[in-house]
């Protein structure tokens, strides 16, 4: 009774013409917004044209576990790109910061440790995503110029309709001696794992070639699977 009476007089005392703040505005949309619960997986078709030329692969993104770090919570991530064609297959595993996640934070680029798995090559280790040019192109997404866009977009993926929120922005990433211009357009949803329902890039080299990637959610569910389990904190 006391409870309900509390509840009127705050209702009675609101103003109903109170204007309530709208969310804040990003400042940077990177390319996995949000943490899953893990075990949570994403499957993507990514293609890319370069020169001419169209290359079609599967990127795929999913937590595998969790760990510590002094203290601090980790989550496992671990990215793939699957052999099509000429192609090389690759595992990206990165120990990543719980903390690290939230509204203009930039998680992977926090992230304390990678491993990478290139075809039949030796696994390489990194501290932290920036020792990989590419993979920090891609994984930071946009960080200038950051623009939510007024129509949400809808995709299909699973038999659903899906309502995105659009982001525009611009990231100049630098890629070995030169600066990468890029030009994001990121497609972000809630019901989905890491909030990723697609992406355009384009990139213009600095020798002034142009490489466009076209990224489409195909699939996403539970229970993932690692493809280097061994490798922990």
């Amino acid at each position: 009774m006391l409870f309900a009476l509390s509840l009127l007089a705050a209702l009675a005392a609101a103003d109903p013409n109170a204007k309530v703040d709208a969310p804040a505005e990003p400042t940077l949309v990177p390319l996995l917004a949000t943490l899953p619960e893990d075990g949570a997986w994403s499957k993507f078709e990514m293609k890319v044209e370069f020169s001419g030329q169209t290359h079609t692969v599967e990127w795929s993104v999913r937590s595998v576990g969790k760990g510590q770090q002094g203290g601090r919570d980790l989550r496992i991530l671990e990215t793939s790109l699957d052999q099509i064609g000429d192609l090389q297959q690759s595992v990206h595993r990165i120990l990543v910061p719980v903390d690290g996640f939230g509204p203009n934070k930039d998680a992977l680029g926090r992230a304390v440790r990678m491993w990478v798995k290139r075809g039949n090559d030796p696994i390489e280790m990194y501290d932290g995503i920036a020792g990989d040019a590419i993979t920090n192109l891609w994984l930071t997404g946009a960080t200038s110029d950051v623009k939510r866009q007024s129509e949400p977009q809808t995709i299909d993926c699973k038999g659903k309709s899906l309502k995105c929120d659009v982001f525009t922005g611009k990231s100049e990433p630098a890629v070995g001696d030169g600066t990468f211009r890029c030009d994001w357009r990121i497609l972000q949803q809630k019901e989905v794992p890491f909030g990723l329902a697609g992406a355009k890039l384009k990139i213009r080299t600095t020798d002034g070639n142009e490489i466009d990637v076209d990224l489409k959610l195909l699939d996403y569910g539970k229970n993932a699977e690692a493809k280097l389990p061994d490798l922990l904190p």
